[in-house]
Formats: C-alpha cells, structure tokens, sequence
C-alpha cells in the first residue's frame, strides 16, 4: 500500500456525489456537516481521497488514507475532529474474499462480519471484535466499491473491481485503552481523571500529586469534582407536537438510537424536529442533586 494524505477542505462532488450519497442524505445536513458555503466544507470522511486518487491513478492501485475528519457531533463518543484510515485496492478480479483476507491479517484476534449499508460499497459489511467482556464490539465498516463509484471516476467495473475499509483510530485506541469518552484525547489540561483512565497508579490523590511535584511537573491546583452523569445520552428530536389537552406541553418523539423511539412530555418552548437534546434515561443519575436517581 502506499499511504497519501489529502484536503480537509473539500467541495461536495468529491465528499457526497461521487461517492453514490444521496442528495437527501441526513448526512448532508448542516446537523451533520461543516458547511463553509455552497459547495466547500470540512470533509466527513477519508473516502474523499478515494475519488481523487482513482480519477488520477490507473488500476492496479493499492492506497491507505490516513487523516482528520470533521463532523458536527459532540458527546462522550463523537468529537467534532478525530482521525480516520481508509484503505483502497482497485484491480482485475478483486472480491470480497480478498478484503476479508486483508482485515483477518491486520486484526489479530476474534472478529465477525456483518452484513449493514454503505452508499459508495455494495455489499457492505461492518466488522466487530470481541471485547474481553465477551461482547461484540464495532470497530470498522468495509466492503466492494459500489460499480456507480467506479463509473464516476471513469473505471469500468467490467474489467475492474474494488474494495475498500475504514476506521476511526480514536475509537480502536478507546476499546484497546477502556477510555469511556473520546474527548479525553482533546484536553489540554492533564487531569487525574485522564492520568487514572490510562495508568490508574493505586494511591491516593494527595500522594499522587506529591509524586508529580517531585519528578519536576506543576501541579496547577487539586480540586473536587462533582460526580460525572451517569446514564445521560444524546438524542435527536424527531417529531415534536403540541399536547392535545395541555397547551404549554409538547409530546417529543427522541431518537436516542434504540430500537424504539422513546416519547416524552416536554415543557421547552424552543424544542423543534432534528434538534439534539440530552436525555436522561431511566436510572440515570443527575450530579449535585440530592436523590436524583431517575
């Protein structure tokens, strides 16, 4: 393979239309994507290059994509910026066995293929590992490049095939490290909370701080948190209505990606359909609220 880098400001050909994603895709929305006018934005993917390297390059080509990605998301599992790697094979006779031989040899241990859906990959197929709590974990999506891809940068799909994969690095680095919020990764304070998630030495706070002043580091101050939210998730508001009989409440349909969508009375004058909002789910626990178990 040979590794390339590309834009991070893209245009839309090149991060939706070439890659077969529909014109009414949610992905396209100003929710999901950092428009900076038009036709330019912050690119939500690595497949970008993809286009650009097969409309300059001839088959056989072997690429890697490594690089930043922008999405309009923020919680303990999102970050406006992270990285991802994508991988790209274009040749005669390529099939969905040489993918799967590619990913059994770069991961080392238990994984299975599920079948899921990808506009520019037909079939399309994510890939869990299992986690030490022997669970089904998520940790990239593959599969054949979709033949309307390929005709878009001018390659026939009779002669030649392809396959591609991507992942996020921050989220393999969360699953291998068991760090429960991705934003961790982003601070520019070292906190214990960060230093506990990663070493986690068994002493107490005061002699850790001790231990830090006498290697050379500055400890700036020691403070007491509140406890984190436990239970509180993000979810999309998908249909919001004025309550039949009581006029300053509104029945909310919330998308918290479950397999239902959960209904909710709502007292907020400003709530409106695709708005994200914190939901606090049942036992959920609130900080600084005496007997907040929910």
């Amino acid at each position: 393979f040979r590794s390339v880098n590309g834009l991070e400001i893209e245009d839309e050909y090149h991060n939706f239309d070439a890659l077969n994603i529909p014109k009414n895709h949610p992905a396209r929305d100003n929710h999901d994507t950092f428009w900076l006018d038009e036709n330019r934005l912050l690119r939500t993917q690595t497949s970008t290059m993809q286009i650009r390297i097969m409309k300059s390059e001839k088959p056989p080509m072997r690429f890697i994509f490594p690089g930043k990605v922008y999405r309009n998301d923020y919680d303990s599992t999102h970050t406006p910026m992270f990285h991802q790697v994508e991988g790209l094979i274009v040749d005669k006779n390529i099939n969905f066995s040489h993918l799967k031989w590619i990913i059994y040899n770069f991961i080392y241990i238990s994984l299975r293929f599920r079948p899921s859906y990808f506009p520019f990959t037909t079939p399309s197929s994510e890939v869990d590992i299992m986690s030490d709590s022997k669970k089904w974990l998520e940790i990239l999506g593959c599969g054949m490049v979709h033949p309307l891809v390929l005709k878009n940068v001018n390659i026939d799909s009779n002669i030649y095939s392809a396959c591609a994969f991507g992942l996020g690095v921050e989220r393999i680095t969360m699953l291998r490290y068991g760090i429960s919020d991705i934003r961790s990764f982003f601070e520019n304070d070292l906190s214990e909370k960060w230093l506990r998630e990663w070493v986690n030495p068994k002493i107490e706070s005061i002699i850790l701080s001790e231990q830090i002043i006498n290697s050379g580091i500055e400890i700036e101050s020691i403070e007491k948190f509140s406890p984190l939210f436990k239970g509180v998730v993000v979810g999309k508001i998908i249909s919001c209505i004025t309550h039949p009989t009581l006029n300053n409440l509104k029945i909310v349909k919330v998308d918290v990606g479950k397999k239902n969508l959960l209904n909710i009375l709502c007292k907020a004058s400003n709530c409106c359909n695709k708005m994200k909002v914190a939901v606090a789910m049942t036992g959920s626990v609130l900080a600084n609220i005496s007997e907040s178990k929910i």
